[in-house]
């Protein structure tokens, strides 16, 4: 594939969600913090170990970001050269599509001299803060990447989640996932993947399932997430993982689960798990019922 530009997203800390799963305020000290180890163990050192190299990786921050943070974030160039961190400030933030597009055009100027040429592609992947990807996702997706006329998405079909706090992983396929990659005609009209909610993504715009043996995306499941919990809905299968498994793949070495642990978590862990979501799903679902 010829004449492409290919861009990672990661909005940080940006003012979009104001509480997290627990309904607890999202973007106080403590929560940032929090976020910038999850983000320091997991997300980063899996970008850095991409075997693919032509991407780059904008990260998306708050323009309040206090100098303490600015200082650590200035580092993260020398852990992954194709990191660039971007500050949006509340009014950017607002318009984030168009912010982006603005981003992308002043990148590649400032790197080729020109924004690309006609019939280009733009290709973006959505990638959390808190998540981690397959040292060769990126591969991946461009070997499986075709020009065509449009718009398309890309979903990565399967992964990983890993709760923390129980040290256990689940692995899954997930049509809608939260990896997804758009790819479309570089021009004037370009939306990039943060247009798109991935609950509906794909039934917005033709997509390409990529299935492979091992998962190539992992969702880490901690006390800070916005929303990421244990998934039960028709579009997400859950598989058990009843071996032990290591994510040096992943460019985390130390990341490792046990059989024993795994066994003993799918068979006692999984079904209160299962059980306390489905509650609190319902108690949601009444909660809104009522308000209306």
């Amino acid at each position: 594939m010829e004449n492409f530009s290919h861009f990672l997203i990661t909005r940080f800390n940006l003012n979009l969600y104001e509480r997290d799963k627990h309904a607890a305020p999202t973007r106080t000290a403590r929560w940032l913090e929090h976020r910038f180890e999850v983000f320091e163990r997991y997300c980063l050192p899996s970008v850095a170990a991409q075997t693919a190299t032509d991407f780059r990786w904008l990260c998306l921050f708050d323009a309040a970001t206090p100098e303490p943070y600015r200082r650590r974030i200035a580092s993260y160039r020398a852990v992954c050269p194709r990191f660039e961190a971007v500050y949006y400030t509340a009014a950017q933030t607002a318009c984030l599509t168009e912010s982006l597009r603005g981003t992308i055009r002043s990148v590649l100027a400032a790197e080729h001299g020109s924004t690309p040429p006609p019939h280009g592609l733009l290709i973006t992947t959505n990638l959390d803060n808190d998540d981690a990807l397959a040292s060769d996702a990126i591969e991946l997706l461009r070997r499986e990447i075709r020009p065509c006329p449009g718009k398309r998405i890309y979903s990565l079909l399967y992964g990983y989640q890993y709760f923390t706090s129980e040290r256990f992983l689940l692995k899954m396929r997930y049509t809608n996932n939260h990896f997804l990659t758009l790819v479309e005609p570089f021009d004037d009209r370009v939306e990039t993947i943060i247009a798109y909610r991935h609950t509906r993504a794909i039934r917005q715009q033709p997509t390409v399932y990529i299935s492979s043996p091992h998962g190539k995306w992992l969702e880490i499941v901690h006390e800070d997430n916005v929303s990421n919990d244990l998934r039960i809905n028709a579009k997400v299968r859950n598989i058990p993982v009843l071996r032990g498994r290591t994510f040096s793949d992943f460019g985390l070495p130390e990341l490792r689960v046990t059989a024993r642990r795994q066994w003993f978590q799918t068979l006692f862990l999984l079904p209160v798990r299962f059980l306390v979501t489905g509650a609190k799903r319902l108690r949601g679902k009444r909660a809104r019922l009522r308000r209306k």
